[in-house]
């Protein structure tokens, strides 16, 4: 399963709903605990940590997806 269906998949338990790569998640509806709980869940899918830095950057699959794909490599 691919990094984006596998973020999608953890989004879709939190909100029922399937969020494009692109769109901003606080304008799809989902509030600071959902934010919170989708933050606390990929960390756990993928095996790393979020600074805190990012909490506010990171606003959209697309932006998950990159942060995941740099700290990945950082990890080898």
């Amino acid at each position: 399963m691919s990094d984006e269906k596998k973020i999608n998949n953890i989004i879709k338990k939190v909100i029922r709903k399937k969020i494009s790569l692109k769109k901003n998640l606080l304008r799809s509806g989902i509030d600071s605990l959902d934010l919170t709980t989708i933050f606390l869940s990929i960390e756990d899918e993928f095996n790393i940590k979020f600074k805190r830095s990012y909490y506010d950057k990171l606003k959209t699959v697309d932006d998950f997806l990159k942060y995941i794909k740099k700290n990945k490599k950082k990890s080898k």
